[in-house]
């Protein structure tokens, strides 16, 4: 594994640190909000990768954005847990806001590699995707 989206990281504030895996190191850049118990986005970097880091934008606990250059190419990772269907229209509408912020600065010659908990709901039925569909929507 190069490179791993996280999400209810539950880290507080914004940091990275050092993670030894099994013949393996990795780097944690984590974004968080100031009381760690809820949400929080993180990405998961194999150590060989790290030089080639161009930027990492913490937007908020659930929004983060990674920018690697790979050869001539900027990829652009963008981690995110979006808010559940519990939370207020107020954080949805900030959540998506930032979301759209974010994804406006990212130039048409990167290259954008959405990740993350989406929080997405599909509808009660398959209707037409049976092979797909587990049978466990909600609404």
């Amino acid at each position: 594994m190069d490179l791993c989206c996280l999400q209810e990281t539950r880290y507080r504030k914004s940091g990275t640190r050092t993670i030894d895996g099994k013949g393996t190191r990795y780097k944690l850049f984590w974004s968080g909000n100031s009381l760690g118990k809820t949400a929080g986005v993180g990405i998961l970097l194999k150590e060989e990768w790290v030089d080639k880091v161009l930027e990492v934008q913490r937007i908020s606990d659930r929004i983060m954005l990674l920018k690697l250059i790979i050869g001539s190419t900027v990829l652009c990772f963008l981690c995110v847990y979006a808010p559940q269907v519990a939370r207020s229209d107020a954080d949805k509408d900030s959540f998506y806001d930032q979301l759209y912020s974010t994804i406006a600065t990212i130039s048409v010659s990167e290259l954008l590699v959405p990740c993350g908990d989406w929080n997405g709901h599909v509808g009660r039925l398959a209707d037409r995707y049976e092979e797909v569909h587990g049978g466990h929507g909600y609404g």
